[in-house]
C-alpha cells in the first residue's frame, strides 16, 4: 500500500516539474535557467522510474499469462489482450542469489 502512495506522489511531483518547465519555457524562452533545471529534473525522474520498472521486470518475471477481452473504441470490437496474472522470482541452484 505504501508503495502505491509513494508512486502516486512521485507521479504528481514529476507532473509538477514537467508542467513548471513548460510554463517557464513558454513565458521566458530557452534563456531561462529555471526552465532548464525543471526540465532536467523531470527527465532524470522519468529515467529513474523507467530504470526501476525494468529492474522490477527482470527480478520478477511473469509466470502465468491469461487472455482477456477488452473493448477497442476505435474499431468498436472486442480484442484479445495478454495479461500477466502471476509473477514469480528467479531461483538459482543452491538457493543463493
Amino acid at each position: 500500500m505504501i508503495e502505491i502512495i509513494i508512486g502516486i506522489l512521485l507521479v504528481i511531483l514529476w507532473s509538477i516539474a514537467a508542467g513548471k518547465s513548460l510554463l517557464c519555457f513558454a513565458d521566458n524562452g530557452p534563456g531561462d535557467l529555471r526552465a532548464w533545471v525543471y526540465g532536467g529534473f523531470s527527465v532524470v525522474m522519468l529515467a529513474w522510474a523507467v530504470n526501476a520498472m525494468i529492474k522490477y521486470e527482470r527480478e520478477h518475471p511473469c509466470v502465468t499469462y491469461e487472455s482477456r477481452l477488452t473493448y477497442n473504441a476505435a474499431t468498436k470490437t472486442m480484442m484479445p489482450m495478454r495479461v500477466c496474472v502471476e509473477r514469480g522470482e528467479w531461483v538459482t541452484e543452491g538457493g543463493q542469489q
